[in-house]
């Protein structure tokens, strides 16, 4: 079967003409939600058990935005979260998705109530990676690149990925030291393992990844505001700039 990357769409005439469709919470003009609390969408974690419920019961969208089944929002910045309608809720229960924490939640545009709901996501599924057919680079923060890294089972990159938090944790109380994260440059997947239509990965990449199956089942119900990208073979945009002009990474 084949897989897709699910991403948000940035095209105006899904969402409307700017990208991303929510920029804050209902109340927050009023001073009714207060990001560093705990329970803020700012504090939601990337991965693992949530310790506090977030406060996510409301999403307020730009004026001239359009009401999509997956909306773009600019507080959400966990990888582990979708905002999405009642009735991509309701198709995805149909199918075999990764366990997810489920919250009743509406967006509200020009004074309307749409009912949504807020989903995190605890676990991801780096095993599904087939690593001996993936290329990995080493970059920082900003996925600039600095060389290739083989690897090739995921025990090697586990172990590999262990180096670097150590590494990282160093480098985060020295001025000037670079840090450095393992990312994927070129994606393939271990087809024989995946056992879910959708699930998402972490680490060396951050996506969700949706099956043909389910891929087609959203687009035949004419959900909107999300695209699809072939997961198998995809290639990151990579520069690199250790030389002049900097030269793209292939």
């Amino acid at each position: 079967m084949e897989y897709f990357i699910m991403s948000k769409s940035t095209d105006p005439k899904v969402i409307g003409p700017k990208y991303p469709q929510c920029e804050k919470m209902c109340g927050e003009e009023r001073g009714e939600y207060y990001y560093p609390a705990p329970w803020s969408v700012w504090n939601i974690p990337s991965e693992g058990e949530l310790k506090v419920l977030p406060k996510v019961d409301c999403f307020e969208l730009k004026y001239h935005a359009k009401v999509t089944d997956l909306i773009s929002a600019i507080q959400l910045s966990a990888s582990s979260v979708m905002l999405i309608s009642e009735r991509f809720y309701n198709l995805l229960m149909n199918f075999n998705c990764m366990r997810s924490v489920v919250f009743e939640s509406k967006v509200m545009h020009r004074q309307k109530s749409h009912p949504f709901r807020f989903l995190y996501f605890p676990e991801y599924h780096e095993h599904f990676i087939d690593f001996k057919k993936s290329r990995f680079y080493l970059g920082n923060a900003t996925g600039s690149w600095y060389y290739n890294i083989n690897i090739e089972r995921f025990e090697e990159y586990k172990k590999e990925q262990g180096k670097r938090e150590q590494q990282n944790d160093i480098a985060r109380k020295k001025v000037g030291e670079k840090m450095e994260f393992i990312t994927l440059l070129e994606l393939y997947l271990d087809e024989s393992k995946i056992d879910m239509d959708l699930f998402r990965l972490l680490g060396p990449m951050l996506a969700f990844i949706v099956s043909q199956r389910l891929k087609d089942a959203i687009e035949s119900q004419g959900l909107t505001g999300m695209k699809f990208t072939p997961a198998q073979g995809f290639k990151r945009h990579v520069m690199d700039f250790s030389v002049t002009p900097p030269r793209k990474i292939e």
